[in-house]
C-alpha cells in the first residue's frame, strides 16, 4: 500500500467529492481529509492509501492539475 497526499484542495472540498474525483481514476483503499478545527472546512490536504500500481496513474492525472481555481500537488508520505 502506498500512502500519498493531494495538496492544495479548496476549503470547500468534501471527503465524498474527493473520493468520487479520485475514485474515477484509481481505486482508493483509505482516504482521510484534514480539516480546520475551528471552521470544519478542508485544510487543503487529503491523505490516501492506494495499491502501488495505482500511484503513477494518480500522480499523472492529478499532479499540476487545476481544480476549482487551485493547482493540485501529489506526493508520497
Amino acid at each position: 500500500v502506498r500512502r500519498l497526499y493531494i495538496a492544495n484542495l479548496p476549503p470547500t472540498a468534501t471527503e465524498e467529492e474527493t473520493r468520487a474525483l479520485v475514485g474515477r481514476i484509481v481505486p482508493i483503499r483509505r482516504l482521510r481529509m484534514l480539516r480546520n478545527m475551528r471552521t470544519g472546512l478542508c485544510a487543503r490536504f487529503v491523505f490516501l492509501d492506494v495499491d502501488p500500481e495505482h500511484e503513477q496513474p494518480l500522480r499523472e492525472h492529478f499532479e499540476g492539475t487545476p481544480h476549482q481555481g487551485r493547482t493540485l500537488t501529489v506526493g508520497r508520505i
